[in-house]
């Protein structure tokens, strides 16, 4: 009996050391990011962890191989870097700070902040460092608070949307010296001119002749450039929304892989998306719809777009989830028999 208490306890100390590992890890690296080889020991460390703790291996393995794949450069294998660092940051830092309730573990992001800034003589780069200690506060919150999930996902959102935008402005004013909303309008234009280039290059072959035409006219690719850079909030938001979802999937595995359920209650766990957002989903599609029917209602038609795709995401997981709880409910011969029958009618319904 007292080995076996033992064995719990050193099974406890070694985990609480690990969370602040890999904290500390994610922390002292990111202001180092944009180095190739410190980006890829990011990669491997907090892949390895996300691996090693997640509760279905298999399709972890997969998202990050192709992640990991599709953004194999220089830059691309620092952006992955530190887009999984932030994440894995937040939810190791949360669930070390609900674990141990030490406040000296905010020392680890604001001592990777000084040491990096020492270095660098510069403060941009460090502030990564503190770019997941906001969200990770929002998630300790919304854990201890016992939030619903997707109020919490909302509130860890909303700090790291908070974290960008102070990162952002920082950097504009490091390279501008002013905080000017000329940038920002000098930058959308940057982007819809570089669009535009980038769909002009597209080319389709006609199967009869062999010729090559633009697949976009010069007026189609402005305006479709135009249409991306209105969605930039939109994606924002959805960023964000992912990385949330993310760290807080990241703390709720470590605690059911540590066997503390108990703290987990139903709530904290569906996906269910309330009446209001629905409603705004609605509300925001016919506004849309009705707005684009005129160009005296651009900013309307910007604004309600942009509700609309923030939404899609949340609906389409809620919706997808409830599904799945609906088929785990009928029970495993009642979905046998299911497929079965649909099998057996397949050949009418397409010679129908």
């Amino acid at each position: 009996m007292n080995q076996n208490v033992n064995n719990k306890n050193k099974k406890g100390v070694l985990s609480s050391v690990l969370l602040i590992i890999v904290s500390a890890a994610c922390a002292f690296g990111l202001p180092f990011v944009e180095n190739p080889w410190v980006a890829v020991a990011l990669v491997a460390v907090t892949s390895a962890f996300l691996i090693a703790t997640a509760e279905r291996r298999a399709p972890v393995v997969l998202l990050i191989g192709a992640t990991v794949f599709m953004f194999f450069t220089e830059e691309g294998i620092s952006l992955v870097a530190a887009a999984l660092s932030l994440v894995v940051g937040c939810g190791v830092l949360a669930r070390a700070l609900d674990k141990l309730g030490s406040p000296f573990l905010w020392a680890i992001p604001v001592a990777a902040f000084a040491a990096s800034a020492l270095i660098t003589k510069s403060a941009l780069m460090p502030m990564l460092a503190l770019g997941f200690a906001l969200p990770a506060l929002a998630l300790k919150i919304s854990f201890s608070k016992k939030f619903a999930r997707v109020g919490g996902i909302c509130l860890i959102s909303g700090a790291y949307m908070i974290s960008a935008v102070i990162f952002l402005l920082a950097d504009v004013y490091n390279a501008t010296g002013t905080l000017s909303l000329s940038f920002f309008e000098e930058g959308a234009e940057f982007y819809r001119r570089s669009f535009t280039e980038v769909l002009l290059q597209f080319e389709v072959a006609n199967p009869k002749d062999g010729s090559i035409t633009p697949l976009f006219t010069a007026l189609e690719a402005k305006n479709l450039a135009s249409e991306i850079v209105s969605l930039f909030p939109a994606f924002f938001v959805i960023i964000c929304n992912a990385a949330a979802w993310i760290s807080q999937k990241i703390m709720y595995s470590l605690v059911k892989r540590e066997g503390e359920m108990h703290k987990l209650e139903d709530k904290m766990v569906a996906m269910i998306m309330s009446p209001f957002a629905g409603a705004t989903f609605a509300i925001s599609f016919i506004v849309m719809v009705v707005a684009s029917a005129s160009s005296d209602h651009a900013l309307a038609y910007t604004v309600s777009e942009n509700l609309f795709y923030i939404f899609i995401p949340g609906l389409a997981i809620s919706g997808i989830m409830f599904q799945l709880a609906k088929i785990a409910r009928l029970g495993k011969g009642a979905c046998i028999n299911s497929v079965r029958s649909t099998l057996r009618f397949a050949p009418e319904i397409f010679s129908a």
